[in-house]
């Protein structure tokens, strides 16, 4: 039973622990301005309530020494109720009840010293009374025990107060707890929410800024978009984090902050452009932006597994924690690798455009096909493309990066090719002499073909990288399949057509788009054939349309550059014929 002494115990406590509240809350409103007033009186609170909170500790290792039981630490017991429930009063005074309707208004300092003494009040009430549990379930101001309701009304209910006996006292204490702990969880997703807000706006503010690119490491260019992103990201996370290490905790908060930081660099960075907004004049200006913004990326990926290798070394974590951290750094990791591989294949893109602007009116005209006879605009394209690798050498500022640059070349080259080839027929179209192949010698024209292709792939082959031959072969299969139909068309074979068309339908993997491609190829070799093989492309339509295609597992790059499919750059170079044609 609740004696009339543990009830004068309760209101002699009661009267201290507000006298310290008030006298804590006076001097911060004498010693502030009114600007800092709502900070100060935080400060205030924060402050008594760890007080009392480290007085509950001493008391209770009064007792531990003097080897006190359960029915003797009835005392302790009420003081660490009181005590509790004042400081609960301040903080859902403060943070607009158990809705947190204020807790915007707190900082992300003021957070974070909120979670702490919350976590070690619950230490604290734990080692009081190893029983208490701190269950989810969302509890209610309703539910106001009856220890607080007798005792705050100054015990004039006296039955009530006669009720209350010691699992009276427990339960009073074990729903402050869990009181206080829901002010924790309040606390824990207003920072979350928090800390994703702060991080949008310092990430939106890096990544539209303009940089400069320099040239570091023997030519290597960069801009200080690494150093600019994982500065803050290290001050923030390291701020963070000096708040929730518990060396004896899992820290579940510790690693779900450090896991948004991360997300909302992926986010950041996927939602960032690739090239810069910088005004660009000259083709050499755009592949310098390709280069640095490739070694950006790259480089921030290797400091997101320098921060994890941080995170891990000083930090106690669970399995499963580190499987968490791990996942959210592979997740970054792999977007800032994919964006450096999508900028250095958009270098590909500026590569090939002088050498577009100075072949594509040579290749497969008459000096091509009679005078230049071994090849030399074919070895023109490799020995330009030499060039340009050698200073993509110099640029990027790893291996890594060079062999992706030429995985985009091997895309990029045969879709020249076989465009500069196409573009053919729309010229042959406008000429009275459109009943005559455009070349003079078709035997000759398909060797000068053929002997390109190998030139072509040849350059690629003597780059000893690994996996590159495989992949050449992949991307010039269109061209060999193209090669073979214009030899299967200066033949008259029909046969060769059914099966090549199947070939090429296979690789394209659009039916109209495979018509106009072998239209244009009869056209530009045997023109009087041209409407036969298109009845028999035509004619081959229900037997395409029930083939299976197989759907590519593109890598991240080839889905994002559309100019290195050969759908996507065919489909645009047909929109710019003068003949429409219904291609999509």
């Amino acid at each position: 039973m609740i004696t009339n002494e543990l009830q004068l115990e309760w209101q002699k406590i009661q009267l201290e622990v507000e006298d310290k509240f008030l006298s804590a809350l006076q001097i911060a409103a004498d010693e502030t301005t009114e600007n800092d007033a709502s900070a100060a009186q935080f400060t205030a609170i924060l402050t008594v309530a760890a007080d009392l909170t480290n007085e509950m500790k001493h008391t209770d290792q009064y007792y531990s020494k003097a080897n006190s039981t359960r029915s003797n630490k009835y005392p302790l017991i009420i003081q660490s109720c009181c005590y509790s429930w004042a400081s609960l009063s301040r903080f859902l005074q403060l943070i607009g009840g158990l809705d947190g309707n204020h807790l915007f208004s707190l900082s992300i300092q003021q957070l974070l010293d909120l979670i702490a003494w919350s976590r070690d009040y619950r230490a604290a009430s734990e080692n009081i009374h190893p029983t208490l549990f701190f269950h989810s379930k969302k509890p209610n101001l309703a539910d106001l025990p009856l220890l607080f309701i007798a005792f705050e009304g100054g015990g004039a209910d006296t039955k009530i107060a006669i009720d209350i006996d010691s699992q009276g006292i427990f339960h009073a204490f074990q729903w402050v707890s869990i009181m206080i702990w829901e002010v924790h969880r309040l606390a824990q997703d207003e920072l979350l929410i928090r800390t994703r807000q702060e991080a949008d706006l310092w990430l939106n503010k890096v990544y539209s800024k303009s940089q400069d690119i320099h040239q570091i490491n023997n030519g290597t260019l960069v801009t200080n978009l690494c150093e600019d992103v994982f500065s803050l990201a290290t001050l923030h996370i390291k701020t963070l984090r000096q708040h929730l290490v518990d060396a004896n905790a899992t820290n579940e908060l510790n690693i779900m902050v450090v896991c948004i930081v991360l997300n909302r660099l992926r986010n950041a960075q996927i939602k960032a452009r690739i090239i810069s907004n910088q005004q660009t004049k000259t083709q050499k200006d755009t592949l310098e932006i390709c280069c640095a913004a490739a070694n950006d990326y790259y480089r921030m990926s290797q400091r997101v597994e320098d921060l994890q290798n941080d995170v891990l070394s000083t930090t106690k974590l669970s399995k499963a924690l580190v499987g968490v951290l791990q996942e959210a750094c592979d997740e970054l990791v792999n977007t800032y690798v994919t964006a450096s591989i999508y900028a250095v294949s958009m270098a590909s893109r500026w590569v090939m455009e002088p050498i577009e602007g100075e072949l594509s009116q040579q290749l497969f005209r008459r000096e091509w096909e009679q005078i230049l006879t071994h090849n030399e605009l074919a070895l023109t394209l490799t020995t330009t493309l030499a060039d340009f690798l050698s200073d993509m050498e110099d640029f990027l500022c790893d291996e890594f990066l060079v062999q992706k640059f030429l995985v985009a070349l091997t895309k990029a080259v045969p879709i020249f090719y076989l465009k500069c080839l196409l573009q053919i027929s729309e010229e042959h179209k406008t000429r009275m002499t459109s009943k005559h192949s455009f070349f003079h010698n078709v035997p000759l024209a398909l060797k000068r073909i053929k002997d390109d292709i190998a030139i072509l792939k040849r350059f690629f082959y003597e780059r000893r990288v690994p996996a590159l031959r495989r992949i050449c072969d992949r991307e010039f299969e269109v061209l060999v399949t193209i090669l073979e139909l214009a030899q299967s068309c200066h033949a008259g074979s029909e046969s060769s057509l059914r099966d090549f068309t199947i070939i090429l339908y296979k690789q394209l993997k659009d039916f109209n788009l495979t018509r106009f491609v072998i239209g244009d190829l009869w056209h530009i070799i045997r023109p009087t054939l041209e409407k036969r093989a298109m009845q028999i492309v035509e004619g081959l339509r229900p037997r395409l349309k029930k083939i299976e295609i197989e759907v590519e597992n593109k890598t991240a790059n080839d889905c994002m550059i559309l100019d290195l499919q050969y759908r996507h750059s065919l489909i645009a170079m047909y929109d710019n014929f003068k003949r429409k044609r219904p291609i999509r």
